[in-house]
């Protein structure tokens, strides 16, 4: 899961349509840093889902770290990390990445957090 950081205030200061704008120019160029089997999806307002298929939890996290990077306008995200762990539902999976991306926004921001096992034993 990603989110733009202080999206908000972006909107607040340079108006709906630039952030409109800014989602879509997001969009481009993270999926530039994509290969053509991941997929990019808006979730919801600022947030976005990835899903990496096939790639360790340690290559996604590279992955996730050039989105960061790709992000445009001087702006920043945060990120959640969560690997599928072979039995659980789409909904634990998106669960478990978004409690890890609400980590990452707590420590600070413009950061990956990642769900650890322990974590995941505790979203249910």
């Amino acid at each position: 899961m990603l989110d733009i950081d202080h999206f908000k205030h972006f909107n607040d200061t340079h108006g709906h349509q630039a952030g409109d704008r800014l989602l879509c120019d997001m969009a481009h160029m993270w999926r530039s840093q994509l290969r053509a089997t991941d997929i990019l999806a808006r979730y919801g307002g600022e947030e976005f889902a990835v899903l990496i298929a096939t790639w360790p939890i340690g290559l996604a996290e590279t992955v996730l770290e050039r989105l960061r990077d790709a992000t445009p306008e001087g702006l920043t995200c945060s990120a959640g990390l969560a690997a599928f762990d072979g039995s659980e539902t789409a909904e634990a999976l998106v669960a478990r990445a978004d409690q890890a991306l609400y980590e990452a926004k707590a420590r600070g921001r413009d950061r990956t957090a990642i769900a650890t096992a322990e974590q995941d034993r505790h979203t249910d």
